[in-house]
């Protein structure tokens, strides 16, 4: 479950919208980033505050499930699983 903070996004301005299946590109442990691609080219950033295994987990070439959340005038990686 997503948490709101105020000024962020409230349930009912957002849709989710399907999980896309990515692979890692880069990951940043100590900045608290990673980087990761979908097929059709589009890129998403993982954050230490994303929900999911953390990011000391995940390695370049693993293919992670990335669940997103469409705002109004974007969308944003709101949770990640691996998938090998």
């Amino acid at each position: 479950m997503a948490r709101f903070l105020s000024g962020a996004p409230t349930p009912e301005s957002t849709n989710a919208i399907p999980q896309v299946v990515a692979v890692v590109q880069e990951v940043l442990p100590r900045l608290g980033l990673a980087y990761v691609r979908d097929d059709t080219g589009s890129s998403w950033g993982l954050t230490r505050s994303t929900p999911g295994v953390g990011l000391e987990r995940l390695r370049p070439g693993q293919r992670v499930q990335v669940t997103l959340l469409h705002c109004a005038d974007f969308t944003m990686a709101s949770g990640y699983t691996p998938l090998d």
